[in-house]
């Protein structure tokens, strides 16, 4: 099954391609490492607060999951 991994923030990205894998639980397994990965590539930019989201839906359309999440740093750490 082919699943698609869409981000929102403030901007969409759609994900045009997807990505194959075998359930829905390798699609949930596969949000959090993306996740974990474009978090990383965003530097400080993850910290600035805003919301990011992703929603992940499979070859029909059915809505899988959906990750929101955000940083912020302590003004004290800043």
């Amino acid at each position: 099954m082919r699943y698609f991994f869409n981000v929102q923030d403030g901007d969409v990205i759609p994900d045009l391609f997807g990505t194959d894998l075998a359930d829905d639980e390798a699609a949930k397994a596969e949000a959090l490492s993306s996740f974990a990965e474009m978090a990383g590539d965003l530097g400080r930019k993850f910290w600035d607060g805003g919301e990011w989201q992703m929603n992940v839906q499979d070859e029909t359309g059915r809505k899988v999951l959906t990750l929101r999440f955000s940083g912020e740093i302590s003004a004290a750490l800043a």
